[in-house]
């Protein structure tokens, strides 16, 4: 089941059992660039010193998606590189520590949409949805944002927690 968080803007969807997507080259209207697809792989790789990617619409109006740009870094270093003028997707890979001695890869979506995108185009990236999350599956978080400046270490880190099992929801113990 999918687990759905709202925090002001930002949606964060958790995808506990994932499955890798054959066929996602083009998919619901959308394509995606061959670099992009080998970046993402690259990505997945712990062995490989990149940790993001970011990818948007060829000439920010077309069906097509393209690698715009790839770093290596924490989620902030990634924040930093978004345009929050243009519609763009960001792949992550964040280690999230088990215990002393263990940690675990952890890949995220992050989906920005500008609040200056007109209603049509709106529309035509929204039916993109599907092919989009299908083409960078599998991956365990999704953060929908508006401005690159909601994208904050803590908060990721915090989400992964919980999707984790090490962050308590309970706030207030009532003893009888």
């Amino acid at each position: 089941s999918l687990l759905r968080r709202e925090k002001s803007t930002v949606t964060v969807t958790a995808k506990p059992g994932f499955t890798m997507a054959s066929g996602a080259l083009e998919s619901a209207g959308v394509s995606f660039a061959d670099e992009l697809k080998a970046e993402l792989e690259n990505i997945r790789n712990n062995e490989s010193e990149t940790t993001w990617l970011i990818s948007g619409y060829e000439n920010n109006d077309g069906e097509r998606v393209v690698l715009l740009k790839s770093g290596s870094g924490d989620v902030e270093a990634l924040a930093a590189s978004l345009d929050d003028t243009v519609d763009q997707y960001a792949f992550f890979r964040a280690d999230s520590k088990l215990d002393e001695t263990s940690s675990r890869a952890m890949f995220g979506l992050v989906k920005l949409f500008s609040a200056s995108t007109k209603p049509r185009r709106k529309g035509i990236v929204g039916a993109h949805k599907g092919g989009v999350e299908n083409f960078f599956s599998p991956f365990h978080i999704i953060f929908t944002i508006e401005s690159a400046a909601e994208l904050k270490n803590d908060s990721v880190n915090d989400e992964i927690a919980s999707l984790m099992g090490k962050k308590t929801h309970v706030t207030d113990l009532k003893q009888h």
